[in-house]
C-alpha cells in the first residue's frame, strides 16, 4: 500500500507517479520547466574547486560517518508541555508547518534514487540542468486547492472535508478528542486493490498524507478555508485569494521570525533582498542551496516522540506515519480491522493546543528540539510501511546503511548537487565565517560529532554549516537559524512570495489582515468543529491589521466604552489606542490586541428598550450577515434595540438553539449570544 514518503526510499514507479501529478500542476500553470526550475543561487561559485568538496571517495566515506554521528541526545518526554536538553521554545507545530511549505514549493523526483546515492562512487553532478522541480515556485496553496482536491457538494465554495471512523467509545485510548467532529480526516478514495489509489488523499500533493501531524494541518487549511467562507463571505476566488494572503502572512510574520536571526530578518522585511533578488516572475527558480541545505534545517527540529491527543501522550513518530495512506494504511498494517481504517480512526484526530500556544499566548504546548547540529533518533531508523528499517534487506550493504540514515542522504544529495561550502557563502554573503577551531567548538560536546566534523572545519558541506552556525553556543545558542542560514531562508521566501499569486508583497497588495500568525489559522479551522458538535465558538483575536468583520463590531463596544474612535472596519492606530487604552482602565493584559479577556470586559447586555453604541454593534452583526448586498433591506443600525433588533436576535437565537441546545431564545443579547455573533456563527 506505499507510495512515497518523507525520508523514505522510493520506488521509481512511485515517485514517477506523484511526479507527473505534480510536474502536470506547475507545468499547466506556467511555471515550471525541467530543464530550468533548479539552479545556483552563486553560479559563480562554482568557478573555483576550492569553494566545492572535494569530488572523491574519500569525502563520500568521510561523509557517511559524519552523518552517522550527528545523533541527538534522548528526549525527556514532552507530556504537558515538559521540556527536556534540547528543547526550543518554538511549538512543535512549526517543524510541520515548515514541511508543508516544503512541499507547497519542492519536489526534487530526479537528482538519485537510493542505489546511486549509497554508492562509494557517487560523483558530483556536472550540471543541475537534469533536475526537475514539480512544484510550482509559488507560495499560492495548489496542494490544498488544485489536482484532484473536491469542493463541497452541498456549498462549491467550500473545500471537501473527509469524516473520521467512529470508534464509539468514550473511553482511552479509543475516544475521540473532546470537541472534535466527524469531519475531521482528509477526503479520501475508497479501497482498492491499487496500491496507488488505495484510500489516497484527494489533495493537491499526495506528500501531505505521509504523516499524521502533516496530514491533520493540511485538514486545517481545508477547515480554515471553510470557516472563511462564513467569516468574509464572497465567492471561492475571494476566499482562496485572502487564504493565500494569509499564509503568505505565516510565513513572513510567523514562521520565519520563529526561525531566523531577528536582525536578518528585519533587514530582509525592510529592504528586501540584498544578495538574491529576482525581479521578474517568469525568472524564479529554486536553488539548491536553500532546497538542498539551508531550508533542510527543519530535519533538526523533529522530535521522535510526541504529546499527539489525550489517547497517546506520548506517541513516536514512526507510529504517525502510521496512520496515513501515503506511508501506511490508516492502522490496518499494525492489525486494525480493516472496517476501522477506511478513514482515518476518530482516536487519532490531533489536539493542536498540544502544539501551539492559543492566538493569545495561553497555553503549554510541546517544542521542536533545537537547531544544531544533531538529529533525532527517529530519523536514523527510518522504516517502511511494514515496520523494517528502510534498505534494510537490500543485498547492496551500501544501500542498508545509507537509507534508514537522514542525516547521512542530506549530506550525500549536498555532495551530489556540488553545493558550495558554508565557508564559500559565509564569505558571499559578507557574514563571519566559521572553521577551524571555531566551527569544531560551534558544535555539541560530543567527541565522536567532532571527530567526524574535523576534515571538514574548513571546507564544511553546507547544510551541516548552517546547523553548527544555528546551535554555536556563541552565537545563536539552538534558538533560530544563524546569520548565513538565515539570509539563505529569509531570501529565498521573500521572493518566493513577492512573485506568488495574490502576494502580500506585490504593490497595492490589500488584506483583510496584516499580520497573520499559525496559530490563529488554527482557531479559524477549529471554528468547523465548534459549529458542528454543538458548542458556541470561541472569541476571535483580532488586532492592528484586521478590516471589516468583527472589526466595526469592535469599534461600537469601544465608543460605548467612552472612546470617541470611528467606526470604519480598520484595525489600526486609533483603534489600537482605543483597546489599550480600555485595556488598561480595566486591569487586563496591556498588548493592544483583542481576545478572549478583552471581549469579556467590551460586551454590554442589550436587550428591548437599550439604545446607543453597544445596540449598534448588535446591529452590525446582523448587517454582516445580511446576503442581500443591499444595506437598506438588513436591519438598520441606529443604535435603538426595537422591536426589528429582538426579533432579530431571538431568530439568530432559534436558528442556533438546533446546534447548541444550551441557547437560549430570550432576545436578550448577553456574553453567549455576543460570542456567537462576534465569533461568525450563521454567517455563511
Amino acid at each position: 500500500m506505499r507510495r512515497v514518503g518523507h525520508g523514505q526510499t522510493r520506488d521509481a514507479t512511485t515517485v514517477e507517479a506523484v511526479g507527473n501529478r505534480l510536474r502536470s500542476l506547475a507545468v499547466g500553470a506556467g511555471v515550471a520547466s525541467a530543464a530550468t526550475s533548479f539552479g545556483y543561487m552563486f553560479p559563480e561559485l562554482q568557478q573555483d574547486e576550492a569553494n566545492v568538496l572535494k569530488p572523491e571517495r574519500a569525502t563520500v566515506e568521510a561523509l557517511r560517518t559524519l552523518g552517522a554521528a550527528m545523533t541527538d541526545v534522548p528526549e525527556v518526554e514532552p507530556v504537558g508541555g515538559a521540556k527536556g536538553p534540547g528543547d526550543s521554545a518554538t511549538p512543535a507545530i512549526y517543524t510541520y508547518f515548515g514541511q508543508f511549505l516544503d512541499h507547497d514549493i519542492t519536489f526534487d523526483e530526479t537528482s538519485a534514487g537510493m542505489p546511486s546515492l549509497a554508492s562509494l562512487d557517487l560523483a558530483p553532478l556536472s550540471s543541475l540542468s537534469g533536475l526537475r522541480n514539480s512544484r510550482t515556485l509559488r507560495l499560492d496553496l495548489d496542494s490544498v486547492y488544485e489536482g484532484s482536491a473536491p469542493r463541497d457538494d452541498a456549498d462549491p465554495r467550500k473545500m471537501k472535508i473527509g469524516p473520521v471512523e467512529r470508534l464509539n467509545s468514550s473511553n482511552p485510548p479509543l475516544a475521540r478528542p473532546p470537541g472534535k467532529s466527524d469531519a475531521n480526516d482528509l477526503p479520501r478514495q475508497g479501497r482498492s486493490e491499487d496500491p496507488s489509489t488505495d484510500r489516497a488523499a484527494l489533495i493537491g500533493d499526495p506528500r501531505n498524507d505521509e504523516n499524521l501531524i502533516v496530514s491533520q494541518l493540511h485538514l486545517a487549511f481545508l477547515k480554515a478555508h471553510n470557516s472563511l467562507v462564513d467569516e468574509i463571505g464572497g465567492d471561492f476566488d475571494a476566499v482562496r485569494s485572502e487564504m493565500r494572503r494569509r499564509y503568505q502572512r505565516i510565513v513572513l510574520t510567523d514562521f520565519l521570525a520563529k526561525i531566523c536571526d531577528p536582525a536578518v530578518l528585519s533587514d530582509v522585511m525592510t529592504n528586501g533582498p540584498r544578495h538574491w533578488r529576482i525581479e521578474s516572475g517568469s525568472d524564479v527558480f529554486m536553488p539548491v542551496e536553500f532546497a538542498a541545505a539551508a531550508y533542510r534545517f527543519g530535519h533538526s527540529m523533529i522530535r521522535t516522540l510526541y504529546d499527539y491527543n489525550l489517547n497517546f501522550s506520548p506517541t513516536d513518530l514512526g507510529t504517525l506515519f502510521t496512520f496515513t495512506a501515503l506511508s501506511g494504511q490508516l492502522g490496518e498494517n499494525i492489525g486494525l480491522p480493516p472496517q476501522q481504517t477506511d478513514t482515518l480512526p476518530e482516536n487519532w484526530v490531533i489536539e493542536w493546543e498540544r502544539f501551539v500556544h492559543a492566538p493569545d499566548g495561553g497555553g503549554t504546548p510541546q517544542m521542536a528540539r533545537e537547531i544544531d547540529a544533531r538529529l533525532t533518533d527517529f530519523t536514523f531508523k527510518l522504516q517502511n510501511t511494514f515496520g523494517d528499517l528502510e534498505g534494510a534487506n537490500d543485498p547492496d550493504p551500501n544501500v542498508v546503511h545509507v537509507a534508514p540514515r537522514l542525516a547521512v542522504r542530506n549530506l550525500l544529495r549536498g555532495y551530489l548537487m556540488r553545493l558550495p561550502t558554508g565557508q564559500a557563502v559565509a564569505n558571499q554573503l559578507g557574514e563571519p565565517v566559521l572553521s577551524g577551531e571555531a566551527l569544531v567548538a560551534a558544535l555539541p560536546p560530543v567527541e565522536a560529532l567532532r571527530a567526524a566534523a574535523r576534515p571538514f572545519v574548513d571546507r564544511t558541506p553546507l547544510w551541516f554549516y548552517v546547523l553548527a552556525e544555528a546551535g554555536d553556543p556563541n552565537g545563536a545558542k539552538g534558538k533560530h537559524l544563524g546569520r548565513v542560514g538565515s539570509r539563505l531562508v529569509a531570501e529565498v521566501l521573500w521572493n518566493l512570495v513577492r512573485h506568488s499569486e495574490d502576494s502580500v508583497l506585490a504593490d497595492g497588495a490589500s488584506s483583510h489582515v496584516e499580520r497573520y500568525t499559525l496559530s490563529e489559522l488554527i482557531a479559524l479551522a477549529a471554528r468547523r468543529d465548534n459549529a458542528v458538535s454543538g458548542s458556541i465558538i470561541p472569541w476571535p483575536v483580532i488586532r492592528v491589521g484586521h478590516r471589516n468583520h468583527p472589526v466595526r463590531t469592535l469599534q461600537h463596544l469601544l465608543r460605548a466604552g467612552g472612546h470617541g474612535i470611528t467606526v470604519d472596519g480598520v484595525f489600526g492606530p486609533a483603534t489600537e489606542a482605543a483597546v489599550t487604552a480600555f485595556q488598561t482602565s480595566k486591569g487586563l493584559s496591556v498588548d493592544g490586541i483583542v481576545g478572549p479577556q478583552t471581549w469579556a470586559a467590551l460586551i454590554i447586555t442589550v436587550r428591548q428598550g437599550s439604545t446607543g453604541d453597544a445596540v449598534r454593534g448588535v446591529q452590525e452583526e446582523f448587517q454582516f450577515r445580511n446576503q442581500s448586498g443591499d444595506p437598506s433591506n438588513g436591519l438598520q443600525v441606529d443604535g435603538i434595540f426595537g422591536p426589528q433588533t429582538e426579533s432579530a436576535v431571538r431568530g439568530f437565537q432559534q436558528a442556533l438553539s438546533l446546534a447548541v441546545p444550551s441557547m437560549a431564545v430570550d432576545g436578550i443579547v448577553g456574553p453567549v449570544t455576543w460570542r456567537a455573533l462576534v465569533s461568525g456563527m450563521l454567517a455563511g
